[in-house]
Parts: structure tokens; sequence; C-alpha cells
């Protein structure tokens, strides 16, 4: 379970790591602000600075297996799945959905499922210190 933790806590770098290119490439082309005026790129903006901000602290504290990396990469995860269930629901155009939708709501429920489990939970438990003992 630890090396697949680490497997998520790099992950969630790239994510940090592609969410400021894709940022960096709407704000080079000049699509930024016409993306932000959408009602999607309003959510999406939100999601944004949500990765931007957890997602740093989420990775470095689960590549230490801390608890408190364990929950950020769950609200980055959960959040990402909700994100991925309201624009398929509500902003996407009509017929079939993307396959890559679907990779992306299955691999966010994924990481969603493993991070909750007491398997992940066990793992990420921060071991009293000797001197909290005496």
């Amino acid at each position: 379970m630890r090396i697949v933790l680490r497997f998520v806590a790099i992950i969630v770098w790239l994510a940090v790591a592609g969410t400021a290119r894709l940022i960096w490439r709407f704000w080079h082309f000049g699509h930024l602000a016409a993306f932000i005026r959408t009602g999607f790129g309003v959510i999406t903006l939100l999601g944004w600075a949500l990765v931007l901000t957890v997602g740093p602290f989420a990775a470095i504290y689960l590549w230490r297996f801390r608890e408190g990396g364990r929950r950020a990469s769950l609200l980055l995860a959960s959040s990402a799945l909700v994100y991925y269930i309201v624009a398929g629901l509500l902003f996407r155009d009509p017929g079939p959905l993307n396959p890559i939708y679907w990779l992306a709501l299955a691999g966010n429920g994924g990481l969603v499922a493993l991070l909750s489990s007491p398997f992940a939970r066990n793992v990420c438990r921060r071991p009293e210190s000797p001197a909290a003992t005496s």
C-alpha cells in the first residue's frame, strides 16, 4: 500500500504541474478571459485554484504518509469527481461523452475509494512519538 500511496503522490504532483501548464497555455494564447466568462470556466477556475493551493501540500504530505496528505488528496480527488459529474450532467454537448471523460471519472472515483480505504488510513496514521508516551 505504501508504494501505491507514493504513486498517488506522484499523480498529485503531475496534476499540479499539468494544471499550471494548462493555465499558462490558456493565458499565452489569449483564451483565458473568454473561457472564464463561460459557466463552465468559473467552475474550472475554482478547481484550478484548489489544485494549485492544496495540491503541493497533498503531494508532499502523502509522500510522507501523513494523515493530512491523505485527507488533502482525498479532497482533491473528491472535488474532481464532483466536477466531472456536474460537467457531464450540465455542460456537455449532445452526443456520447468522450472516453477521456470516462477515464477521468473512473480514475478520480478509484482514488476516492483508495484514499478512503482502511488500508490507506492505517498507512497514514501518525505513530506516537516516544516523548508523548512518557
